[in-house]
């Protein structure tokens, strides 16, 4: 199954349990929160992007989205920055309805932060490379989410 698949199958899955309870009982839309472990200009963004889109666009939810930049900031310093930063603007925001974590990063990110920054609000993560961290994040009943599959024969 291609990226854009798994990011599909997640996502029509994630909107049809939303629909409910956010999208028809309450007004507006579900606030979504992306944290990207890379840039927008990482060779697999466009692709989630567009399966993202391809479910979000025709129920009108835009996610927000921050980028960890993590390719090029991976130090623990570097990390505590992002968080802090991250930790202020949601201090101006209302609560995210869910979180969505986009590769290793992002999900590490996450699964340390989530006590502070997310506290009992859904996390779905996709394009996971890390079976254990994918793993321990299943333990967390409001976190669910797909690994990637590399076509190692293929590359």
């Amino acid at each position: 199954m291609t990226l854009k698949k798994s990011v599909l199958c997640v996502l029509i899955v994630l909107c049809l349990a939303l629909a409910p309870a956010s999208l028809f009982a309450q007004p507006g839309y579900p606030r979504i929160l992306m944290i990207n472990s890379f840039t927008p200009y990482y060779l697999t963004y466009r692709e989630i992007m567009d399966g993202m889109q391809s479910v979000f666009d025709p129920c009108g939810i835009v996610p927000e989205q921050e980028f960890m930049d993590a390719k090029r900031f991976t130090s623990l310093e570097d990390t505590a920055k992002f968080r802090d930063y991250l930790a202020w603007k949601l201090s101006r925001l209302p609560p995210y309805d869910l979180v969505i974590a986009v590769n290793d990063d992002a999900l590490q990110f996450v699964i340390n932060e989530r006590p502070y920054l997310f506290p009992g609000i859904p996390v779905v993560f996709l394009g996971i490379n890390d079976s254990r961290r994918a793993e321990q994040a299943l333990c967390d009943g409001l976190m669910t989410g797909t690994m990637e599959c590399l076509s190692i024969g293929e590359t």
